[in-house]
């Protein structure tokens, strides 16, 4: 109950009231009141409930805030995730780099570059995304688009980015055991440093996936690195409210 004082103190001046006031509508005295405020004793529940209804408040927001403070928490804990998350893949990114520029200088095989840029980096970049957007919610109070055109948008686009991973997988896969030469092999595909590139999916498969994800590769980074970051905020603002029918009757009802 650490933070119970300064939520008595902010809902206190919120309502305009000092010390005194409080204190009179309590029964106690301002000292009382001065010890809550400042932490030297706690008010038990009948005391809090009391004070709650004086200051026009309920006990949670006594207790855990109000409910803007509560949500501005919440979305610090949130950005403070995604920030540890984001140096974790941006440490790891640059450990894949150099072991490719190494797999590449000594043995003339980048295999680790593949899974590095078609789903490492922009994992990173959508995470990115992401987190600017939820840093301009916390520090310009940035709110979600709720138009009716948000919920198929989002859906839509979340699918486009599960069929590009899903795209990209056997290709990234293959590579990236290529990398570290597990068998089995592929007959006829130029050697790893320690084998052949291995076959977890169908021959078929894995040239289509070659196609397609040589369609990104050959992009200019410019542009992908623009398009992941405004994915990333696309993923931030969320499919918005529902507009179904058991909506369109909530809201009738209302």
């Amino acid at each position: 109950m650490a933070d119970v004082g300064k939520n008595i103190r902010r809902f206190r001046t919120k309502k305009h009231m000092t010390q005194d006031d409080l204190a009179e509508r309590l029964f106690v005295s301002r000292q009382t009141v001065s010890n809550y405020e400042t932490g030297k004793s706690n008010p038990d529940l009948d005391t809090l409930l009391k004070i709650a209804e004086v200051l026009e408040t309920d006990v949670d927001g006594l207790i855990f805030g109000p409910p803007d403070l509560a949500g501005r928490r919440k979305d610090i804990r949130r950005i403070a995730a995604a920030g540890c998350v984001l140096i974790l893949l941006s440490a790891l990114n640059y450990v894949l780099g150099l072991w490719n520029r190494f797999l590449t200088r000594d043995y003339f095989a980048p295999y680790v570059g593949f899974p590095t840029a078609l789903i490492l980096q922009p994992i990173l970049l959508l995470l990115g995304g992401w987190s600017l957007l939820q840093l301009a919610k916390i520090l310009w109070k940035a709110k979600p688009l709720r138009r009716k055109w948000v919920r198929p948008a989002f859906f839509a686009i979340l699918l486009l980015l599960i069929l590009y991973f899903l795209g990209v997988l056997p290709l990234c896969a293959e590579m990236s055991a290529a990398a570290l030469g597990f068998p089995p092999v592929h007959p006829g595909y130029p050697p790893a440093f320690s084998g052949e590139i291995p076959a977890f999916f169908p021959e078929a498969l894995f040239l289509w996936s070659s196609d397609f994800g040589y369609l990104f590769l050959d992009a200019p980074p410019t542009v992908l690195r623009c398009l992941w970051l405004f994915l990333g905020a696309v993923l931030w603002n969320g499919p918005g409210p529902s507009h179904g029918f058991s909506s369109a009757i909530r809201d009738t009802a209302t």
